[in-house]
């Protein structure tokens, strides 16, 4: 039975999702195009996966600093999403959040991620790489149709948002984890046949 459980892992593990798919806000001219002075929905489509952005509290905005929420008043920073604003955004399939590339992120500022009322709080000191305010090897669960919320904690934050990065779980990969199930079952039955 121990065979059975490590080849079905093993099989789970090299099948788990298809290439990244990034969704650059900063470099890509067709989605900050797309989004630009839009409050959304708007959807948009990178390798087949369709992300729907909607801004609250504000206008999405791209300009040479950064990708944010533009809202109506001085106190705006117009690059970055500040007290009161959130970017939500929705997938078209189940996606696993890898990546997460900010910008203008300074120590003891935090961006909430709210996952389906799941808050992840993403600190300064937690970022992989504080030289480009990034952070990787997250695998956060977005179902189909939920919402994700980014938002900073806070009043005195002004972050902005470069990239989500996602990858896509195989429809293999369930077939392969409920076929090792299975197999763990039967094997199960069959030894306690033997006793």
């Amino acid at each position: 039975m121990k065979k059975r459980v490590m080849i079905t892992a093993v099989f789970a593990v090299a099948l788990v999702t298809r290439a990244d798919v990034v969704f650059d806000f900063y470099t890509t001219a067709n989605l900050y195009g797309a989004l630009d002075e839009q409050q959304g929905p708007v959807d948009f489509t990178i390798d087949g996966v369709t992300a729907t952005f909607t801004a609250v509290g504000g206008v999405m905005n791209r300009t040479n600093s950064g990708f944010g929420i533009n809202a109506d008043g001085s106190a705006d920073t117009t690059y970055a999403l500040d007290s009161g604003e959130a970017l939500q955004v929705s997938f078209d399939q189940d996606v696993i959040i890898t990546a997460l590339d900010f910008r203008n992120f300074e120590n003891g500022e935090t961006m909430n991620v709210t996952i389906k009322d799941a808050t992840n709080p993403v600190e300064y000191n937690a970022l992989s790489n504080q030289t480009t305010d990034s952070i990787d090897g997250l695998s956060w669960s977005v179902t189909a149709g939920d919402t994700v919320d980014f938002a900073v904690a806070g009043d005195a934050n002004a972050i902005a948002l470069d990239s989500i990065t996602v990858a896509v779980p195989e429809p293999a990969v369930i077939s392969m984890l409920g076929l090792g199930g299975l197999l763990m079952l039967v094997g199960r039955r069959v030894s306690h046949k033997r006793k």
